[in-house]
């Protein structure tokens, strides 16, 4: 073989590799090889394409217990879902009706951090959301935006 080759001693060593990874499937077994209940493994099913474990929430499927539990992470009582586990974590906290964050001025509290450094906007008369039209400033975004309807009718 030439060794300027590179490409086919990469695939001869990867036909190698699955050649040797078939075999441990084909490995002699204590349990009957002509019934798949007891002679398949959660990894040979990978490669069927079975999905022996379906999440009961949304119905996605799953070749291994503990990705369906990561998966199911996702999911809240509310229909709600999140891709991070942190946004989840968070969520979690409307449900439990926890409110960690405080307003040192007031002591109206908040479960999300981001919701009481807007609420501080009402005790430093910050008003960062200006009317392009007629220059009315706001604390909320949201106020700004129903605001504008004044303008556009």
């Amino acid at each position: 073989m030439d060794p300027s080759d590179q490409g086919e001693s990469s695939h001869q060593s990867h036909t190698m590799i699955v050649n040797i990874h078939v075999r441990s499937h084909t490995a002699d077994r204590s349990t009957d090889p002509s019934n798949p209940e007891e002679s398949s493994s959660p990894h040979e099913g990978a490669h069927r394409g079975d999905n022996l474990f379906s999440c009961s929430e949304c119905g996605k499927s799953f070749t291994r217990k503990g990705k369906l539990i990561q998966h199911q992470r996702v999911h809240t009582k509310c229909g709600k879902s999140f891709i991070h586990k942190g946004d989840l974590v968070k969520h979690q906290r409307v449900h439990r009706g926890e409110r960690p964050y405080s307003c040192s001025e007031c002591r109206k509290s908040f479960t999300y951090k981001g919701d009481l450094v807007k609420h501080q906007r009402v005790h430093t008369g910050e008003r960062p959301y200006s009317c392009s039209e007629c220059g009315k400033t706001f604390i909320y975004k949201g106020d700004l935006v129903k605001h504008r309807r004044v303008h556009t009718g």
